[in-house]
């Protein structure tokens, strides 16, 4: 059975007080180029908690350049003031809740959950192409995503053991959990934390909505979306159902993060060493990751198991009836989140291949029934790969949303520009015959053409695309495959984009005429 009690009664929380050095430390390192190094040392010498910590990370493998640092001062000089800041709060936040008044909440358990989460959110974030210094930000959000937890435990010490025995539940399931015990989430008591510590909003409003990023305000919405990121990911190691943490985990890195199969795998297989080494220059104690063969050997043989008795069904059956009202408001809100997510390119704002293809199929549908013609271009930004390798993923994203603008600025209200691919875009023309879209197309390029940048070494530079364009006129006869017309329309648009680059690239192509509709079967309905 679930847990189902009667949530802890709501009582006044008091939160920890950080030391009085926070804030200023906080407020002298946010100066930037202004700070005084000399004044910063001296804080941080002041408060033996974080002095030791400075000084444990500047003599870590990460900075470590071959003589042990023992002046605060020197170490305060080599970690640099985000470094210094993020590190701050990172100690602050493990100093401020000893053990002793948590009551049997697991602390080490803690710590290590929390790290998990710290290193799946710097993985995902430098995956995501973010600047170091973000990357940097998103591993000190990991790590304080939690601290309410702490804070939770130290109001309500004689329930805080029962969190002991919901860590390895999925994260949104863990939170239901909390809710049961405490009366409130983590999530909830950290408005007030991050107020009371001072918390700059970079790392504060991630704290705050890493389960509900679409609250998070423009600014914040990348590093609170690669938190929610995180969060899931972590659970890939802890999780008792591995299968049902890893499927979750590779369903919201390709939706909410654009990552394909290769680099979802390079993230999971570096995961576990990654928290092992970070672990051992922090000072957090945590055992042996495990690896990727090791968690799909483990969701296989969950797999395997999955044979339960009648007794086991009719069990988790009378808990589910016993549970449906809450879950179906749950599942209405993550529905909405997850809808949201999956047809939307996070780094660009466009459309992505799902809302693509869905918009394809419905206008193959209208035209297959009411006649008129159908356009399909498809576009490749030219040597695209050059982009990355010479000047850097950041300013290789920088030229995708601009790409992405001019296309968007082009186009009708009625059209439909998506990112379906790296530096691949998609259009879709309702009303367009297949000449209209060659001009379309050319239009397009020649904006581009005439778009010229800043790249980080200083030059200016100017873009060009390839185009494929494919057309379709309608009406069709009764019964027409839409789905398989789609399908046809699309490899038309890519087989003439592979023609423009073979023809030496910046153009536009068409190889065919209107494609023809495959012969009649089961129509799909719009």
């Amino acid at each position: 059975m679930s847990a189902t009690s009667t949530a802890a009664p709501t009582r006044r929380i008091e939160l920890p007080s950080p030391p009085a050095v926070l804030a200023s430390l906080l407020e002298e390192t946010g100066k930037g180029e202004h700070a005084a190094v000399g004044r910063i040392a001296e804080l941080c010498a002041s408060d033996p908690n974080i002095a030791v910590e400075v000084l444990r990370l500047s003599n870590s493998p990460a900075y470590f350049r071959g003589h042990h640092v023992t002046s605060v001062r020197r170490a305060v000089g080599l970690l640099g003031l985000r470094s210094l800041r993020n590190l701050v709060l990172c100690a602050v936040a493990r100093a401020c809740v000893p053990a002793e008044r948590v009551g049997g909440l697991d602390l080490g358990a803690f710590w290590e959950e929390s790290l998990r989460r710290a290193t799946a959110n710097r993985l995902v974030a430098q995956k995501m192409g973010a600047a170091a210094a973000v990357v940097e930000t998103a591993f000190t959000v990991g790590l304080l995503q939690d601290v309410g937890v702490l804070v939770l435990a130290q109001a309500m010490p004689e329930v805080a053991a029962r969190w002991n025995d919901f860590l390895r539940l999925q994260p949104d399931e863990r939170r239901q959990r909390e809710r049961e015990i405490f009366g409130t989430t983590h999530d909830a008591v950290a408005v007030d934390i991050m107020a009371e510590w001072c918390v700059p909003d970079d790392i504060a409003v991630p704290v705050v909505h890493h389960h509900a990023p679409d609250r998070a305000a423009e600014p914040h919405q990348f590093l609170t979306t690669v938190a929610a990121l995180g969060e899931v990911v972590a659970a890939v190691l802890s999780a008792d159902d591995r299968r049902r943490a890893l499927d979750r985990a590779r369903q919201m890195l390709l939706l909410a993060a654009g990552l394909d199969d290769d680099a979802i795998d390079d993230l999971l297989r570096t995961l576990g060493g990654e928290v092992e080494a970070t672990g051992a220059a922090l000072g957090i104690g945590v055992g042996q990751q495990p690896t990727l063969e090791e968690i799909l050997q483990t969701a296989n043989r969950g797999l395997v198991e999955m044979n339960l008795s009648y007794e086991q069904l009719v069990a988790r059956l009378e808990e589910a009836l016993a549970e449906k009202e809450r879950l179906a408001r749950e599942l209405e809100q993550r529905n909405r989140e997850l809808e949201r997510l999956s047809i939307t390119c996070p780094l660009t704002g466009l459309p992505n291949r799902r809302a693509f293809s869905g918009r394809i199929v419905y206008e193959v549908a209208r035209i297959a029934r009411s006649g008129g013609p159908l356009c399909v271009v498809y576009g490749d930004i030219d040597h695209f790969k050059k982009v990355n390798d010479t000047w850097g993923h950041a300013f290789g994203d920088q030229v995708l949303r601009m790409v992405a603008a001019i296309l968007s600025d082009g186009l009708r209200q009625t059209d439909m520009v998506a990112r379906v691919g790296g530096e691949e875009f998609a259009i879709v023309l309702p009303d367009t015959p297949l000449s209209g879209g060659r001009v379309v197309a050319d239009k397009l390029g020649a904006a581009l053409r005439s778009k010229v940048v800043a790249t980080p070494t200083g030059e200016r530079r100017a873009f060009t695309m390839s185009f494929g364009v494919a057309g379709a006129e309608g009406p069709a006869a009764f019964g027409v495959d839409v789905d398989a017309m789609a399908r046809r329309l699309v490899r038309a648009a890519d087989k003439a984009l592979y023609a423009s680059k073979e023809a030496g690239r910046d153009r536009a192509t068409v190889v065919e005429p209107c494609v023809p509709w495959p012969a009649t079967g089961v129509s799909r309905g719009t």
